[in-house]
């Protein structure tokens, strides 16, 4: 895995689809140690609405992963 080779406990990756006026986005946490991959954001957004996407994702990706590594590595 990526992580392994920068020392990362954790590996951040996802993606982005674009149909007409939304995109999608889809983001996940990978645990280096032990390869579980824990689904963080599947989301449609308008693009005319930017601020409120990049609000929205970065407030969601913050407190789902938040509360991952918190549980984890309790």
């Amino acid at each position: 895995l990526i992580g392994k080779g920068i020392s990362a406990n954790y590996v951040l990756f996802g993606s982005f689809t674009i149909f007409e006026d939304e995109i999608q986005i889809i983001t996940m946490l990978t645990n280096v140690h032990t390869s579980q991959i824990h689904p963080i954001v599947s989301q449609y957004y308008d693009k005319a609405d930017k601020k409120i996407m990049i609000e929205n994702l970065s407030n969601t990706v913050f407190d789902k992963l938040e509360k991952l590594i918190v549980r984890e590595d309790s």
